[in-house]
């Protein structure tokens, strides 16, 4: 059974703010990252964001957790990671030059057959609105 995705949240900005003990380290406590929610936190299920920052530097891409082991009210934890979870309005620092216009084009080309109610249908949708926000001169270098 697919579970229904819920459509893109928020801007959002990903912490981590703690190592949890016996869990493989991948990120440093304090590391964050700023991008458009493809999934919200689910148990069982690793968290995507389409990432445009991290530790303040542009970073596009798309950041994968390990799978959510426990969700609190603006945090989740996974097998290896407490991270605070903040929506907020996508701020005006955020720019997408032309090269980067091309590559998000072109994955979103990659997802456009998604199937329907997926996480690739979801990404998909993700980096539809970046391109968009860029194609309206929201977000141009």
């Amino acid at each position: 059974m697919v579970r229904k995705i819920s459509p893109v949240a928020d801007y959002v900005r990903v912490m981590k703010t703690a190592r949890v003990p016996g869990g493989e380290e991948s990120l440093a406590v304090g590391h964050w990252l700023e991008g458009l929610l493809i999934n919200p936190p689910h148990c069982g299920e690793p968290v995507r964001v389409l990432r445009l920052v991290t530790n303040g530097r542009k970073a596009l891409g798309v950041f994968r957790t390990t799978c959510v082991v426990d969700m609190r009210p603006g945090a989740f934890r996974t097998r290896n990671s407490l991270y605070e979870l903040r929506a907020q309005t996508i701020p005006a620092r955020i720019t997408l030059s032309e090269e980067e216009y091309k590559v998000a084009l072109a994955r979103a080309e990659t997802l456009m057959a998604a199937a329907p109610g997926t996480h690739d249908e979801a990404e998909f949708e993700a980096w539809t609105l970046l391109i968009e926000k860029y194609e309206a001169g929201d977000i141009k270098d």
